[in-house]
């Protein structure tokens, strides 16, 4: 869908005039973008070819700046409490807490007198660990395809759970079939079937995350943290006592390393909690926890902070631009429903 953007991105471009009746600045709300991976080295346990390039997050910034302010999260957050307007601003975010935050998002931000709020996954600061789907990923890429179906077979078979339907990958198949209760159990299995070289040393060669040193340094520097749970399960399949210790684990690891209440959080893969699973747990913590963002870019975070959503800007900058300006706005008009 993405690619489908590139010219509508450029005719923007050509046309900036065309810009603001889509964004509709006077009613615009607070608008969140988010990031993953910045910079598009490669690496075995990230998709292939994604990540936001270096020229084109500078360009991302300087289209923001021109149409929005910049405000913090937490900033915003407060501004909302209070009753004041949130139109015309913007703010920055990533989630998972890759190192590259501080390498490469951290440096162009402070050149342009920005910051962010990094969403964390809280088992894998230091390179504790790899986060299951990012340890699939390393799997699909070491391995063929024959070799992924052999080892879904034995992992269906060993979990017990329905095995992959044909031509469906390790990703899909796990995102469909696998209870999160035992999601970890199951990613470690394969790496070891799969004969991945040794955890702690892919983890010490790669250095995938933030150390904590590195999230204090930011800290020093003005950035912002969330929470983003301890493994990174789809809370769409988690109960109330799951969700709530993914994301409570979460916040007391923060506290410990940062000495920081964390009062905001963003679903991992965008997918929101069941209904009633979400309305108690905001009903339970709702002192706690402040703020529950998902991923579907639109028109105006007016509502409650519980319900505000965040737009994808780990793309080409063309794509980007296409998709901040136009999907929002064809999904109030639903045009869309993704």
């Amino acid at each position: 869908m993405n690619s489908l953007l590139e010219g509508p991105g450029r005719l923007l471009s050509a046309f900036p005039f065309l810009v603001p009746p889509f964004l509709r600045l006077k009613k615009s709300g607070l608008r969140i973008v988010y990031y993953h991976k910045v910079g598009r080295e490669d690496k075995p346990y990230y998709f292939q070819g994604k990540g936001v390039a270096i020229q084109d997050l500078k360009k991302q910034l300087r289209f923001l700046r021109k149409y929005f302010t910049f405000i913090d999260l937490a900033d915003a957050l407060a501004r909302w409490e209070t009753g004041a307007s949130l139109n015309g601003y913007f703010t920055i975010t990533t989630d998972d807490g890759f190192r590259e935050n501080y390498t490469l998002l951290a440096p162009v931000l402070l050149e342009h007198k920005l910051s962010a709020t990094l969403f964390i996954i809280s088992n894998c600061v230091d390179n504790a660990d790899l986060m299951w789907r990012n340890k699939l990923i390393a799997i699909t890429r070491a391995t063929t395809p024959a070799q992924q179906r052999e080892l879904a077979a034995a992992c269906a078979k060993h979990f017990t759970v329905h095995a992959p339907k044909p031509g469906e990958g390790l990703l899909r198949w796990s995102t469909r079939a696998w209870e999160m209760s035992w999601k970890e159990d199951a990613a470690n299995w394969l790496w070891k079937e799969a004969g991945m070289q040794e955890l702690s040393s892919f983890l010490e060669e790669h250095k995938p995350y933030l150390s904590s040193e590195q999230l204090l340094e930011l800290k020093e520097a003005g950035f912002g943290f969330g929470l983003h749970s301890q493994t990174h399960p789809y809370f769409s399949k988690l109960t109330f006592n799951e969700m709530a210790q993914e994301i409570q684990g979460c916040a007391n690891f923060l506290k410990k390393k940062l000495d920081i209440d964390c009062h905001l959080f963003s679903y991992p893969f965008g997918y929101r909690a069941a209904g009633e699973v979400e309305q108690a747990f905001i009903s339970t913590y709702s002192d706690e926890v402040k703020m529950l963002l998902g991923i579907k870019s639109r028109l105006g975070n007016e509502a409650s902070p519980m319900f505000w959503e965040r737009d994808l800007m780990e793309l080409q900058y063309f794509q980007s631009m296409a998709r901040f300006t136009l999907v929002p706005f064809a999904r109030k008009l639903k045009l869309i429903n993704f």
